[in-house]
């Protein structure tokens, strides 16, 4: 009697084995997915178009869940104009345009400040050109007239970074050059 008994709990522990890595294994696959906003809606380039390409590469990867925040048209009340940043891992601004609300800015800062993370995709690095906040955030903007107001200019040349003090107009073309990320 005790060997039918040993013979059968050996088979059921088999079944009971398979159940568990196979209940591990799918936990293990279905992480969940890291929650991105792309903020957009206004832009000097065609951001119906970019936003879709992003929206699309973040999802092909299966490692996000992606938003799309659209700001009113250039010009338009942007009173309610108030992404919940915190709801999100990581911002993707693709946004260049009239100045948020005065809460939004401070609702970014704020979701910065408790870690939230940032990508500054394409010309939203020339947003915002008087917030000083901004400029520290995403290290560096460099378009429409921008000046020493957000700090130092700071370039890569000659495989080194050189630090500009100097004051006034900061715009600089450098010679575009392959980099490994």
């Amino acid at each position: 009697m005790k060997k039918i008994i040993s013979v059968w709990s050996k088979l059921l522990i088999i079944p009971i084995v398979l159940l568990l890595t196979s209940t591990l294994f799918n936990a293990c696959q279905q992480q969940p997915k890291h929650k991105v906003l792309i903020v957009t809606g206004q832009n000097t380039f065609n951001w119906e178009a970019s936003n879709e390409a992003l929206k699309q590469i973040l999802e092909n990867s299966g490692l996000f869940s992606v938003n799309v925040h659209i700001s009113p048209k250039q010009g338009e009340d942007m009173s309610g104009f108030n992404p919940n940043f915190s709801n999100y891992d990581v911002v993707v601004l693709n946004y260049n345009g009239d100045p948020w609300p005065e809460q939004t800015g401070i609702s970014f800062v704020d979701y910065i400040k408790t870690g939230g993370g940032v990508i500054v995709f394409q010309s939203a690095n020339s947003a915002f050109p008087d917030w000083k906040e901004y400029h520290e955030i995403i290290g560096l903007g460099g378009w429409k007239n921008r000046d020493e107001m957000p700090g130092n200019y700071l370039y890569w040349k000659e495989n080194e970074f050189v630090t500009d003090t100097s004051q006034g107009y900061g715009k600089l073309f450098l010679k575009a050059e392959a980099y490994q990320v």
